[in-house]
Formats: C-alpha cells, structure tokens, sequence
C-alpha cells in the first residue's frame, strides 16, 4: 500500500503491481475514499519491441488484465458520424 501525505505526492510501493490508495480528509478524518492504481517496474525499454526477444511483449502490464479488459469493462465509448476526413 502506498502513502498520501499531507504536503501532496504519493509514494508508491517499491514493487510493481495493483496497489489500493486510500486518501483520508484531514480537517474530517471520517471522510475517506479509496482508488485502484497499476504501478509499473518495467524501468526503461532499450531494445525494439520492448524486449531481448522483440515480441512486444509487455510482461510487467498490471493495470490490462483479463479481469480489466473484457467486453463488459472496456470497449468504444461513443461515436460520431464525421462528414469529411478525419
């Protein structure tokens, strides 16, 4: 779990992944809400498609699971038909 403190920034855990960030008022500490957040370990990519074997693979991905990414979850929000080129 990573911190919220008064003066501003969060600090995430040191290890990539799924982490819960429950922020609680100051003035009313009874007043508190929570948010989801992918932190990422994947540091630099250096190479070509991403890795040593140039698959694009990005296997540290926390945040796009199949848990996340399904046709219930996620998907085109809206459209709009155009009258010329985009």
């Amino acid at each position: 779990m990573g911190t919220i403190r008064s003066s501003g920034p969060y600090s995430p855990p040191a290890i990539g992944g799924t982490h819960t960030v429950t922020a609680t008022g100051v003035a009313l500490s009874s007043s508190s809400d929570w948010a989801q957040i992918a932190v990422s370990d994947l540091r630099c990519v250096f190479t070509h498609h991403n890795d040593l074997a140039r698959d694009e693979a990005n296997t540290p991905e926390h945040a796009l699971t199949c848990s996340t990414v399904n046709p219930a979850t996620f998907g085109k929000l809206s459209s709009c038909a155009l009258d010329g080129a985009v």
